[in-house]
């Protein structure tokens, strides 16, 4: 089955500094389609991300979750 995933990251002032790394097992038919933050846990960048991802990086810079790699 293809299942689309959505994400929801902590808080990025909380979390100065972390990584956080996402992936999805690749024999799955399954895409991780939707990423965001917790209310209040500041903005989540999707920049050139496309709506179907199997591996997604992103580090806190104590305001905001910036996008690292994706593919």
């Amino acid at each position: 089955n293809n299942i689309d995933i959505s994400v929801v990251l902590p808080s990025a002032s909380l979390n100065n500094g972390r990584v956080i790394l996402l992936r999805v097992n690749n024999s799955s038919n399954s895409d991780i389609t939707s990423v965001t933050a917790i209310s209040g846990g500041g903005a989540v960048d999707n920049a050139g991300r496309t709506p179907n991802n199997k591996f997604l990086q992103y580090i806190s810079d104590g305001t905001n979750w910036l996008l690292m790699n994706h593919r």
